[in-house]
């Protein structure tokens, strides 16, 4: 087993050491290497103009509570009626109880958009669907 040894307080006085000593040996020296010169600088990264997302659209909400009082009609009134009368027997004197409270004996003398429509929450209260 050889070992050589090489002393030097620089990089340059160890080069120059080893390429002595392989001058000497095998007749032919290294190039000498400064730590500036071990590594090349790393190209650049090419610059990609990045588009911000646009903005998503918000759309608001719908909302929870009917802002306007739907008009029902006397036959989708007279329909819904006949309908319950139709599951259970005695939801006739339901219907007609519902109908006095609005001072009415019939859907069709529900004369005005807001009795039609107090009149439907009311079934829909009974859990009719209207």
């Amino acid at each position: 087993m050889l070992t050589l040894t090489f002393n030097g307080n620089t990089h340059n006085d160890l080069m120059a050491q080893i390429n002595d000593f392989l001058q000497q040996s095998f007749g032919q020296a290294l190039v000498p290497l400064t730590p500036a010169q071990t590594a090349p600088a790393p190209a650049p990264l090419p610059v990609i103009p990045v588009q911000p997302a646009p903005a998503p659209q918000m759309t608001p909400p719908p909302s929870a509570v009917p802002t306007t009082v739907p008009d029902y009609t006397h036959e989708q009134l007279g329909r819904a009626v006949a309908f319950w009368i139709d599951k259970a027997p005695d939801n006739r004197t339901k219907a007609l109880a519902l109908l006095s409270a609005q001072g009415v004996q019939g859907v069709t003398q529900l004369d005005t958009p807001a009795k039609r429509g107090a009149f439907a929450q009311a079934l829909r209260e009974q859990g009719v669907q209207v």
